[in-house]
């Protein structure tokens, strides 16, 4: 009863989200927008009790929506990590197109300094859900350190889609192609370090006994 209650709220907020969608693309993301919306067409909008807390369920709708058509594709599983994490940014994005506006206005709103402590923390919640669509089980240093620079990626990733004009968006794909390239050297050269400053402590710890 109470999966059914929460299936049945989801689904209200969803409708309530993309009627908001619109109005916060034309007109920017506020609580006056939001006000005018519930005037004007009237109930449907009352899920949200601010703008804050529509622009923050507008980025957990767009993982679940990534999640789904992740889900959805039969050969995401025979991909390599890297191709993985490519297709999962790329996939929220695709998710985001129709509402690009209502995202450039999101993020103005989110930039204040009253609300921009929310932001990594959204950024953080995508990029953990793409890691578990990849199939990374990590618990050690490893889960926090692959969500950190994912965060990165993202964040530059999006920044960048908001200016790019290019067909079908190509620019931003050859740039995220640039910025995972760029993480996994740093991951490599990383580990590198790690695993040299363990030799090293254990010759120490060697000599020492």
């Amino acid at each position: 009863m109470k999966k059914k209650q929460k299936s049945d709220q989801t689904e209200i907020r969803d409708r309530a989200l993309l009627q908001l969608l619109p109005r916060f693309g034309f007109e920017g993301w506020s609580d006056t927008v939001l006000r005018r919306a519930v005037a004007e067409d009237g109930e449907g909008i009352l899920p949200f009790a601010d703008a804050l807390e529509a622009a923050l369920y507008f980025s957990s709708w767009a993982d679940r929506r990534m999640a789904e058509k992740i889900t959805a594709m039969p050969k995401f599983s025979e991909m390599k990590v890297r191709e993985k994490i490519f297709t999962g940014v790329k996939t929220r994005l695709d998710v985001l197109m129709p509402h690009k506006q209502a995202v450039k206005n999101s993020v103005r709103f989110m930039a204040h300094p009253l609300r921009a402590p929310y932001v990594p923390r959204m950024i953080w919640a995508t990029a953990d859900e793409i890691w578990h669509l990849a199939g990374d089980t990590a618990t050690d240093y490893n889960h926090y350190s692959k969500r950190m620079l994912l965060s990165g990626v993202m964040g530059t990733t999006t920044a960048f889609w908001l200016r790019d004009e290019s067909d079908d968006f190509a620019a931003t794909q050859d740039f995220l192609q640039r910025r995972i390239e760029n993480v996994l050297r740093f991951g490599r050269a990383t580990a590198k370090v790690k695993k040299a400053g363990k030799s090293v402590f254990c010759r120490k710890s060697s000599a020492a006994e």
